[in-house]
């Protein structure tokens, strides 16, 4: 969506239509782009294969402890599943 070049960000082809999209399209785009993040896509996997489609927060804490202390790994999810909804 975006690229980043010597300190400046800049818009992508991309970035450009998702934010000149109307409302239900850009959620849309935007859920669509999201499902390809390696995050969100195992939090997916892992609920579609849930028995109720509930999954412990703590599953996914832990993985994140392996690259993240135990706040950001909190944060890292909590921010993950924010933009996920």
């Amino acid at each position: 969506l975006v690229t980043i070049a010597s300190g400046d960000i800049e818009l992508t082809d991309e970035g450009r239509a998702l934010a000149a999209a109307e409302e239900p399209a850009r959620k849309k785009r935007l859920a669509r782009r999201l499902q390809g993040l390696p995050l969100i896509a195992e939090i997916r996997k892992a609920l579609d294969g849930a028995e109720g489609n509930r999954v412990s927060r703590k599953v996914f804490v832990r993985r994140l402890r392996d690259h993240f202390s135990p706040p950001e790994a909190r944060r890292q999810l909590q921010t993950a599943l924010d933009w996920a909804r």
